[in-house]
């Protein structure tokens, strides 16, 4: 892995860090600390580049099987638009069943893009959770809706024709610039990891 060149609330805390040089904290220390971007080396200005590093929330086997069981899907949302408004997310299905409103919370944008982190690294954090996505153990396709309002009448990207399989784990990411088309343009990826 490169070197990098660690910042923190825009002061220069590190320069050439290796991966090596980090250590795990222990789990109590780990409220202790925050989330901080990551500034390739050599570059001055923290308004550049920028990696989120997300403290990952992944299920354990037993809460898997549970939710294969339950019918759920764990499905964490991840709002990485720079200039589009905090957002609400629903699943609505294609056929029969009951639309899921999965982001009732308006989830802001991971950081902003100039000017440093606002209003602070560490603030934003995915929307993650156990989600009853199906009736059966058969996958239940759905179109994913991102709403600026949350009375859900405001649809700023949907994403149609989507499956979420029970016990399986997922990530929607909205990316891209809102008002754009094309490969800048605002978009969602959809992510399934296991």
């Amino acid at each position: 892995a490169p070197v990098a060149d660690l910042t923190y609330q825009n002061k220069l805390n590190g320069q050439q860090i290796t991966k090596d040089e980090f250590t795990a904290l222990l789990p109590a220390d780990q409220s202790n600390y925050v989330s901080i971007g990551v500034i390739p080396t050599c570059i001055s200005d923290p308004g550049g580049a920028r990696f989120y590093l997300l403290t990952d929330t992944y299920p354990t086997d037993a809460a898997i099987a549970t939710a294969v069981t339950n019918n759920q899907s764990f499905i964490r949302f991840v709002h990485a638009s720079p200039n589009a408004p905090g957002v609400f997310v629903r699943l609505v299905p294609t056929s029969s069943g009951s639309t899921i409103n999965l982001v009732t919370s308006a989830a802001q944008y991971v950081m902003s893009v100039a000017g440093g982190f606002n209003p602070s690294v560490g603030s934003r954090s995915a929307t993650a959770g156990f989600t009853t996505t199906s009736t059966g153990s058969a996958a239940t396709t759905y179109n994913v809706e991102i709403h600026s309002n949350s009375g859900f009448t405001a649809l700023v990207l949907s994403v149609p024709n989507v499956s979420f399989t029970p016990g399986k784990i997922y990530t929607i990411v909205a990316k891209g610039l809102l008002g754009k088309t094309g490969a800048s343009g605002l978009a969602a990826v959809i992510v399934t990891h296991n």
